[in-house]
């Protein structure tokens, strides 16, 4: 399945099944906002394991593209 032009909001995307879902619709070719709490290093260096910034950088390359947004679901506000 091809999710050219689509866009996906994977939630827990920096670990677990959230990032293997977050990848899997980026290498369909979907725009992903890959949501969790941390975003982890950005600037230089290696990016935290676990993070959003982990989960950018192993999309680099794909069809699609992945774009961090942290943000707490626990907190309504």
């Amino acid at each position: 399945m091809e999710f050219k032009g689509k866009v996906a909001i994977i939630t827990g995307a920096s670990a677990g099944i959230g990032r293997a879902y977050a990848l899997a619709f980026a290498q369909q070719g979907a725009t992903v906002i890959a949501v969790a709490r941390t975003l982890g290093n950005v600037e230089g260096g290696e990016p935290g394991r676990n993070t959003l910034a982990e989960v950018v950088k192993a999309g680099e390359g794909l069809p699609g593209r992945i774009y961090a947004h942290v943000c707490d679901l626990g907190i309504e506000a």
